[in-house]
């Protein structure tokens, strides 16, 4: 459906949200839940003031511009590398820290951080509650650069509908550099070292996923007897859906 969202004002009107007086931006936030060609909805911002005709931009004025867009990009680099930094030295690798809720942005998310770090051979397998949220999802990020490792080619994110839930009414994950055969498979495209983000949206409450770390060779028997097998057929075809929908999502 249409809606319209009023910013600006004094916040005396009760139909316009205040601009505070530091902000800069405004983000919107669209997640799509299944592969499939949907359109996504389509922003127009207006100004509903007379606001006076912009002074013709100049040279100066472009360099400066250039400027400060050189130095928002390094510092952008500089400042996720440290986040992910000081928060792995805050907690044990391989092990999800306790939920947090954000001040800002959406008020009503939550995230749980994990920090992996597997040999070659290893698994990661997270055994979790399913949350009671209108949305959530599982999602890998590499270290420095703070990522998706390969967001086309690989499996780096699944959502509820996407998820394998088990016959006991929980959904098991495994991150690991070799596919382990089973639903729910995490890729980090060679990443051995990164960040797994664990969100809920609108909650009515917070799950609580536990982790072990397992010889690849041991997932399925760390899996219940019933979780169905994933062979190279349908693990290509699970790809080439996503590789579909992406191609498609952002089509010039």
């Amino acid at each position: 459906d249409d809606f319209e969202i009023l910013l600006g004002g004094d916040g005396s009107d009760p139909a316009f949200l205040p601009i505070p007086e530091a902000a800069t931006t405004c983000s919107l936030r669209q997640y799509y839940l299944e592969w499939q060609p949907k359109e996504p909805a389509v922003f127009t911002i207006e100004c509903l003031d007379d606001a006076p005709e912009p002074a013709r931009i100049d040279g100066a004025a472009v360099a400066a511009r250039l400027g400060t867009a050189l130095a928002q990009t390094e510092r952008s680099v500089r400042f996720w590398n440290d986040y992910l930094n000081e928060h792995r030295a805050k907690g044990v690798d391989n092990a999800f820290a306790p939920p947090m809720a954000l001040k800002k942005g959406l008020g009503a998310a939550r995230y749980g951080f994990l920090f992996y770090a597997l040999a070659p051979d290893e698994a990661l397998v997270i055994d979790t509650d399913v949350p009671d949220a209108r949305y959530w999802n599982l999602q890998l990020a590499t270290m420095g650069w703070y990522e998706p490792p390969d967001a086309v080619r690989r499996i780096t994110s699944i959502n509820q509908h996407q998820a394998h839930v088990d016959a006991d009414g929980r959904a098991r994950f495994v991150v690991s550099a070799v596919d382990p055969g089973c639903p729910n498979w995490l890729d980090p495209a060679g990443h051995l070292e990164g960040l797994l983000t664990f969100r809920w949206f609108w909650p009515k409450s917070d799950p609580s996923p536990s982790t072990r770390v397992v010889p690849v060779s041991a997932v399925t028997a760390s899996l219940p007897k019933e979780t169905p097998r994933v062979d190279a057929a349908a693990r290509r075809a699970e790809i080439r859906r996503r590789m579909e929908h992406l191609a498609w999502r952002f089509r010039s």
